[in-house]
């Protein structure tokens, strides 16, 4: 394992920053090579008096610590350099993080003995940026309905009149498009879910295509709506009358560090449960 390690946490909250310093110390202890944004690398250079580079470049790791929001925001960085990403759960459900931040002397040890595989998964693209979990052209504030048609290459599959439309990874099926009925689909599978979002409709049911199929979304409102067009969770632009939203699938992968070998339908009762 490369001791250069490259680390992600989302910042604003105390507790985060609580268990990022002890998640740092163990690090910092066992002789990793810490990087990092750069209010992290001054909380280092602050509580450890380490100087440290946000050059991710030179990483072979990417730790997140935080919960999903946090690890999708870490993506960009690993997918981009092409290193494994590590997350480390500090939040309430933790679908995709691997391991919980107070177990960190047992990670090292794993890390350090190569004791690991790598899991990769599928990511979506819009405009050459990669998403893990999911596309969202939203209504946001917006009061009315959108009208939209969907496209499967050039076949015509649907036409809705929503709150919006989730596009969605197998991974991203335990997010946002499971809370509005969507299936929830085993990470590895090769598939790409179209879900509507309160579709004013008797047909309101997901289609679950290829993967090797791109899908066009055509606004067809007649006003200036401010629809939202929303990539893992961070809005990317607005939308407007007669755009099209363009979403194929990723030539790049997402990297996911693994300790061992989970039963998917046991995370899955696990996690949801904890929403109960």
């Amino acid at each position: 394992m490369n001791l250069n390690i490259y680390i992600y946490a989302y910042k604003g909250k105390l507790q985060i920053e609580n268990d990022l310093i002890t998640v740092l110390k163990h690090f910092i202890d066992a002789h990793f090579t810490i990087y990092a944004e750069p209010w992290i690398c001054k909380l280092v250079f602050q509580k450890f008096g380490i100087i440290c580079s946000s050059d991710a470049g030179k990483c072979g790791l990417v730790i997140s610590v935080g919960g999903d929001g946090t690890l999708l925001r870490a993506a960009k960085l690993s997918v981009k350099y092409n290193i494994p990403l590590l997350g480390l759960n500090t939040g309430r459900v933790g679908f995709l993080t691997e391991a919980d931040a107070g177990n960190a002397e047992q990670i090292i040890e794993k890390l350090k003995n190569n004791d690991y595989f790598i899991e990769y998964r599928d990511l979506l693209s819009v405009n050459n940026n990669p998403v893990v979990n999911d596309v969202v052209i939203s209504r946001g504030s917006n009061p009315r309905l959108i009208e939209f048609e969907v496209y499967c290459e050039t076949q015509f599959m649907c036409k809705y009149f929503a709150d919006g439309i989730i596009v969605s990874t197998p991974t991203g099926s335990t997010g946002y498009t499971l809370s509005v009925g969507g299936p929830i689909m085993m990470p590895d599978l090769n598939c790409t879910i179209v879900t509507p979002i309160c579709a004013h409709s008797l047909m309101n049911r997901p289609f679950v295509i290829s993967n090797n199929k791109d899908i066009h979304i055509h606004l067809k409102n007649d006003f200036q709506a401010n629809c939202q067009l929303i990539q893992d969770g961070e809005v990317m632009k607005e939308l407007f009358e007669d755009e099209i939203v363009y979403i194929t699938n990723s030539e790049q992968k997402l990297q996911l560090l693994r300790f061992e070998k989970k039963n998917f339908f046991d995370v899955v009762q696990t996690k949801l449960s904890e929403w109960r």
